[in-house]
């Protein structure tokens, strides 16, 4: 396929529409851009594309004609002074390679951004372990002037104190059982009691209906 005007127009078009210098170069954020771009260009009735254009080769005819460009440009401004009549092309090429140079400064910019903050980061974390080695050198220090502690046996003194736990909390099971049988005792003695005083108390209550009718039974006789 042979480039015209009008095809590197429609490219440039795709090309404002897409933005590939949004992402960074030689990536493949960038490359599947420029997918996008020549997929587009082929379904365009007019001008006619061939089937087969890549991605290289749009990316290289637009690298091409925006050469051009700025050459052309520069050469009529240098000869002139004043910027020349500009066709649509022109518009849209000038357009992009400020898109694509304002993209890059930006990029530069946080590129140098980033290093500045990963420098400063590496000195938080310089000065982070020298103050940790400093600590860690005095402590060694103080813990050195410090006269040696008997180990103890953890093992041992954990046995014992599981025995020692157990043998309280059996005894506390035992004089609870000891106190709840006796409780339950008393309550059975006072049960009993009062068991007993009711007994007496019916007897005497028997007893003394028995008196009042013989008594009652001597008064009629009479």
């Amino acid at each position: 396929m042979e480039w015209s005007e009008a095809h590197d127009i429609q490219l440039c078009r795709e090309i404002m529409v897409t933005n590939p210098f949004s992402a960074k170069r030689k990536t493949s954020d960038r490359k599947r851009l420029w997918e996008t771009i020549a997929r587009n260009l082929v379904k365009v009735n007019s001008p006619k594309f061939k089937t087969s254009l890549s991605e290289r080769a749009v990316r290289e005819r637009y690298m091409r004609i925006a050469q051009r460009f700025k050459a052309k440009m520069n050469e009529e401004i240098k000869a002139s002074g004043i910027s020349p009549e500009q066709c649509e092309l022109d518009v849209l090429l000038e357009e992009l390679t400020e898109r694509e140079e304002m993209a890059e400064e930006e990029r530069f910019q946080q590129g140098k951004k980033s290093e500045k903050g990963q420098e400063k980061a590496k000195d938080i974390r310089l000065k982070a372990m020298e103050k940790l080695s400093q600590t860690k050198k005095r402590k060694s220090e103080e813990n050195s002037d410090d006269p040696p502690k008997k180990s103890r046996r953890v093992g041992s003194e954990t046995l014992s104190f599981l025995k020692e736990k157990n043998e309280r909390e059996m005894d506390f099971k035992q004089k609870e059982l000891e106190l709840r049988s006796k409780e339950y005792e008393e309550e059975r003695k006072r049960r009993d009691e009062a068991e007993k005083r009711q007994d007496s108390m019916m007897q005497m209550f028997v007893q003394q209906n028995q008196l009042m009718l013989s008594l009652i039974s001597k008064l009629t006789d009479k």
